[in-house]
């Protein structure tokens, strides 16, 4: 513009027109740098920003974990002060009354419970199975239990459980029964008798213990039997003894007559008068 002002070819005003826009021009692009820069440095002021609340979200959620836990420690304080016993029962024992001082279980080295909770609707009744019939003692086994307090009333259950091991010093196996008692009439500490069905043999023949003439080892023993009026020593092959009868598992037909008691004096075909015992245990019979 200024080469054809020079030539005459334009008027001056063009000329200074043009030099107007040329400046105008300058400065757009002066500014437009400067706020590229400016918006730069908004950019990395934002970044900033944004790490910085990053930050606080990381502390708040620490700050959330913080006060959960808290929470779950104070409800769990909150539940010691009610307990709630595993089953419905009676509290049979109480240590602590209203007002008492309770040490905390980290103090000392004894404590006694607050209270003592028995289940009263399913009792437990325990047996000490002498040795001799452990070997026979299964849990299922039938059984019926007399409790004194309740005049010889008979219950029927069965075994629920055993010990599987015998107490070293009494020879002895804990056996237990599970008892139903809707009632309540059943309480704990009541002592009775128990009758336990071991076997059933219902072909096996059986005499009184109290038949048998000197010692049954090895499972044989003897005893006399009555036959046209003398009685005659045979030898027996014996099975289950409960103490009160034993098991015969040969040497024996049903219909012989055992001589209970024998004693010392009896021998071999020696004349005897029996007399029937009128006890059904005192007869040859089913086990």
């Amino acid at each position: 513009m200024t080469d054809l002002f020079t030539y005459k070819s334009i008027e001056e005003r063009l000329v200074d027109e043009s030099k107007e826009r040329l400046e105008a021009s300058i400065e757009t692009e002066l500014a437009a740098k400067a706020s590229i820069v400016t918006n730069k440095a908004h950019v990395v002021a934002a970044a900033s920003k944004i790490d910085v609340a990053e930050a606080d979200v990381i502390v708040a959620e620490a700050e959330v974990d913080v006060a959960k836990a808290e929470y779950d420690k104070y409800k769990a304080q909150l539940g010691f002060a009610t307990i709630t016993a595993p089953f419905d029962g009676v509290v049979t024992q109480r240590t602590s009354f209203v007002g008492d001082f309770v040490r905390s279980a980290n103090e000392g080295s004894s404590h006694e419970p607050l209270l003592t909770v028995q289940r009263t609707d399913k009792m437990r009744v325990v047996v000490q199975m002498p040795d001799r019939d452990v070997p026979y003692v299964d849990p299922g086994d039938p059984a019926i239990v007399e409790i004194d307090a309740l005049g010889g009333k008979k219950i029927a259950g069965k075994i629920s459980r055993i010990a599987k091991a015998e107490d070293s010093q009494t020879r002895l196996m804990r056996v237990e029964i599970d008892l139903l008692n809707p009632d309540g009439k059943i309480c704990h500490g009541m002592y009775g008798k128990v009758i336990i069905t071991l076997d059933k043999s219902p072909d096996q023949l059986s005499i009184p213990s109290a038949c048998l003439v000197g010692r049954a080892e090895n499972g044989t023993g003897a005893a006399y039997v009555i036959r046209n009026g003398r009685a005659h020593l045979v030898k027996l092959q014996l099975g289950i003894d409960n103490g009160v009868r034993v098991g015969v598992l040969n040497g024996l037909a049903i219909g012989d007559q055992v001589i209970l008691q024998p004693g010392n004096t009896l021998s071999e075909d020696m004349p005897v008068n029996a007399t029937i015992a009128d006890d059904d245990n005192h007869k040859v019979g089913d086990h």
